[in-house]
């Protein structure tokens, strides 16, 4: 049986099936090739492994200490930012973006209405522009998180 997961995204309550394990191992390969391509300087690589090294403890489930606000660690690391900026022109937009749309086949609602098709996928995103990549974006971790050991069952 298909596992589904919500999300709030702006208001609305949005469900989404997830791809069948194989299908989605094949798609988390092709998003990670894409990311890969995007952070293949090695200072940004050596700016990211520093960041994550360098958490507190709180973001590890330690109470009573607040982590660091993960936008302040960009803002504050100039060659994270540049990296990331130089990064994200590399990845192949086309291909993340069809990646995306790929993760909604299996099934994708919001609220009780299915948007099963393409034309239901535009009538639905024509009334919620602000909607659409946030829930592509929703979509692909979804289904591609689990396969590199973050969010939980792939």
């Amino acid at each position: 049986m298909a596992q589904t997961e919500t999300q709030n995204i702006r208001g609305t309550d949005y469900r989404l099936f997830k791809l069948a394990p194989l299908q989605g191992g094949r798609l988390a390969t092709r998003v990670g090739q894409m990311l890969a391509a995007g952070i293949a300087d090695g200072d940004a690589l050596q700016s990211m492994i520093k960041a994550y090294r360098d958490k507190t403890p709180a973001e590890d489930g330690v109470e009573g200490v607040k982590a660091p606000n993960p936008l302040d660690v960009i803002q504050d690391d100039t060659k994270l930012l540049q990296a990331l900026a130089g990064g994200l022109a590399r990845i192949d937009a086309d291909a993340l973006y069809d990646a995306g749309l790929e993760c909604l086949k299996p099934g994708f609602f919001a609220g009780e209405r299915k948007l099963h098709d393409t034309a239901a996928l535009n009538a639905w995103f024509e009334d919620h522009p602000d909607h659409l990549l946030l829930c592509l974006a929703w979509a692909l971790k979804v289904n591609c998180a689990g396969f590199f050991g973050k969010g939980g069952q792939a």
